[in-house]
């Protein structure tokens, strides 16, 4: 699924082209957990270090949902709060580097790498969901969660012209 298809399915659909990128958002979301969907987040995360780029002081990832860690032993079961963030992009042209978005990617290590996750030994981590145009995620983004002990995602949108053929699964 590329933008380019994605803005042409909208089109068709009379979906405005300002609005692509909300409503690609959401369905990307709304995917994660079929049934039970994601609550859209409304929350401003605070990130020093993106202020110190740009004097913006916030990020607010699309949807944001606790760690779950299952061990062993007791407590086996735990959910670390705030641990993973998911952020939908319907982009062509780029591979997510920290710089993108006025230094909204960077600003999601930042909040990410101070996680208390990170005091109770987890790694927190940023899923991005894209269009297909993003093939991989910048080498500087890796570097950069890496060395916040944080996991990067990546899941790519498909566009399935025929979920009836057998053949493909």
């Amino acid at each position: 699924m590329t933008k380019s298809r994605l803005d042409q399915i909208a089109i068709n659909q009379g979906i405005s082209l300002p609005e692509v990128g909300v409503k690609f958002e959401r369905f990307a979301v709304d995917t994660i957990k079929p049934g039970n969907p994601i609550t859209p987040n409304r929350r401003k995360l605070e990130s020093r270090l993106r202020y110190s780029k740009v004097r913006i002081l916030n990020v607010q990832p699309d949807g944001i949902v606790p760690l779950p860690v299952v061990t062993t032993f007791p407590p086996f079961f735990r959910e670390l709060a705030d641990a993973i963030f998911y952020e939908a992009k319907a982009v062509k042209g780029t591979l997510l580097p920290p710089s993108y978005q006025d230094y909204q990617i960077l600003g999601f290590l930042d909040v990410l790498g101070k996680n208390p996750a990170r005091a109770a030994g987890e790694n927190p981590a940023i899923v991005f969901m894209t269009t297909s145009d993003v093939r991989k995620i910048s080498r500087k983004t890796i570097v950069e969660a890496t060395s916040r002990d944080t996991g990067v995602w990546h899941s790519i949108a498909i566009v399935d012209t025929n979920p009836f053929d057998r053949r493909r699964c």
